[in-house]
C-alpha cells in the first residue's frame, strides 16, 4: 500500500509540474505579444497605448480585446482579441479583426501569429495612421478604416 502511494504523490507532483508549465506558456505568450506592441510603441515614438480589457464573448466566453489608443489624441480603437482556454490554456485562439486569426496549439504557434501580425501590412497602416493622429478634430475625419 505505501509503494501505491508513493506513485500516487509521484503522479500529484508530476501534474503539478506539467499545469505549471502550460500556465507559464500562456504568460509568456501573452508577455510575447505586449513586448512586440512595447516594440513598435518605441519605433514609432511612444505615442500608442496598448491595453487589454477582458469581456464576455457571444458564446459566455472571456476574451481578451487588445486596444491601441493615441495618448495625445485619445483616440482608441479595438485591435485584436485572444482567447486561452481556461481549463486547458491550450489552443487559444488569436484574432486580428478576422483577418488573421489563429488556432494556436502551443507557445511556437503564438509566435507564428504575431510574427504574421507585424508583418502585415494592413496592420502596421493601422497601427502607424493611429500613432501620427494629432489633437486636431480634422485628423478625425481623415481616419481611414
Amino acid at each position: 500500500m505505501t509503494e501505491r502511494k508513493l506513485n500516487i504523490s509521484e503522479l500529484i507532483r508530476a501534474n503539478i509540474a506539467k499545469a505549471k508549465e502550460i500556465i507559464s506558456a500562456r504568460d509568456k505568450s501573452v508577455s510575447l505579444l505586449f513586448n512586440a506592441f512595447d516594440e513598435i510603441n518605441e519605433a514609432l515614438g511612444g505615442n500608442l497605448e496598448f491595453t487589454a480589457s477582458n469581456v464576455i464573448d457571444n458564446d459566455g466566453d472571456e476574451i481578451t480585446r487588445i486596444s491601441v489608443s493615441n495618448k495625445n489624441s485619445r483616440y482608441s480603437e479595438n485591435l485584436l482579441w485572444y482567447y486561452f482556454n481556461p481549463e486547458k490554456i491550450f489552443p487559444a485562439m488569436f484574432s486580428y479583426q478576422n483577418i488573421i486569426t489563429s488556432r494556436c496549439e502551443s507557445i511556437e504557434d503564438v509566435v507564428e501569429f504575431i510574427e504574421r501580425l507585424v508583418t502585415d501590412e494592413n496592420f502596421m497602416i493601422k497601427v502607424v495612421t493611429i500613432a501620427s493622429m494629432n489633437n486636431s478634430e480634422d485628423d478625425f475625419q481623415d481616419i481611414p478604416f
